[in-house]
């Protein structure tokens, strides 16, 4: 017979008993006050020769970037003079009589009427030409060239003013630096909070790089824990039976997936709630023949508490070998065919004491 077996986790976890927990949280609690204490004393102490260096360096780097963005914004920038050159083109392509232009001219002198000589006559500009244009459109090039320009200049102007402000401010805070080394040397503690905000500041602007943090400590318990979460993936929740046999259940459906199709030896005990009721995908990681009752019924108990049966007195969970399990066609993650006839037993849900909930 085909049975199709959809999971649907419920939001449980393998945690620890409450005496563990507890204790667990009062570990935690004097590592964290550890780390605070050490952080007060690190806040209070003076610079290092390395920050005093680090801040320099960032001081450095903050007015190299103000004047590269200065540079940069420049660049796009054209004088304004030039813009006043093609407006005089423009408006003296205007005032050149219509007739004398001819397809395929390619440029004319006309009137420069923002410059006037010794008789009071504007001098004469020559123009080049599109010579698919008439004057009339090829002014108003001109004019389109000038307010580029125009638009240019209103648009970067305050930027550049923003990053001379920007460049003037951190010169005056390396000037500032350079007077405070000394004194933070001297031991003068106002010097050294002024450094410390630089430091800080710094950091924040990415002008320094902060290091990172040492890796909390581990207790043997939080070690083992994150070992097997390698080792198993995430949301795979691991027990030992009474055997001292290795228990896997998945607490997602992509978990499920891989404890079906790669936790599970072939020749190993899978197990889910029967009839139906949606569940954690379960095995053992021995060879069947060498699984007890008492085994069985634990990873059964550990199946049905983590399904929609939790609550129930009992529930029914059904059992095979993993070489019976099988992909369906058109399948979603969680959904596993189980090929052949199975087992099942009625169990009450229930977690190990000390390994779960």
């Amino acid at each position: 017979g085909l049975a199709y077996l959809h999971l649907r986790a419920p939001g449980s976890s393998a945690g620890l008993c409450n005496g563990c927990a507890g204790r667990l949280h009062q570990v935690r609690g004097l590592r964290h006050s550890a780390r605070q204490a050490a952080a007060s004393e690190g806040a209070t102490a003076p610079p290092s020769t390395e920050v005093l260096e680090k801040v320099a360096a960032g001081l450095a780097k903050a007015r190299s970037s103000a004047e590269n963005r200065i540079s940069g914004i420049s660049k796009q920038l054209k004088d304004p003079a030039e813009a006043e050159v093609w407006r005089a083109k423009g408006t003296g392509l205007n005032a050149v009589p219509k007739g004398s232009w001819y397809k395929g001219m390619t440029q004319v002198d006309v009137p420069d009427y923002s410059q006037l000589g010794d008789d009071g006559m504007p001098l004469m500009l020559t123009v080049q030409l599109d010579p698919d244009k008439d004057f009339q459109q090829n002014a108003r090039v001109c004019f389109k060239q000038a307010g580029k320009i125009d638009r240019a200049i209103d648009k970067c102007a305050p930027l550049i003013e923003a990053q001379e402000a920007e460049l003037a401010r951190w010169t005056a805070e390396t000037e500032k630096f350079e007077g405070l080394r000394g004194a933070v040397e001297a031991g003068d503690a106002r010097a050294e909070r002024e450094v410390r905000r630089l430091y800080e500041e710094l950091c924040e602007l990415n002008l320094i790089k902060k290091p990172k943090p040492k890796p909390e400590e581990m207790s043997p318990e939080e070690a083992e824990e994150a070992a097997l979460r390698r080792k198993y993936g995430k949301d795979v929740d691991r027990f030992m039976s009474p055997g001292g046999l290795e228990v896997l259940a998945g607490r997602s459906a992509s978990a499920n997936e891989r404890v079906s199709f790669e936790l599970t030896f072939p020749n190993a005990l899978w197990f889910h709630t029967a009839d139906g009721i949606p569940g954690s995908h379960v095995t053992i990681r021995a060879p069947a023949d060498e699984v007890s009752e008492e085994d069985l019924e634990f990873a059964a108990a550990i199946a049905a508490w983590h399904s929609k049966a939790r609550d129930k007195h009992f529930a029914p969970v059904m059992f095979c070998q993993g070489n019976q399990l099988r992909k369906p066609p058109r399948r979603r993650t969680g959904q596993v065919q189980v090929m052949g006839s199975s087992k099942k037993l009625d169990v009450r849900p229930a977690l190990p004491q000390g390994q779960g909930e």
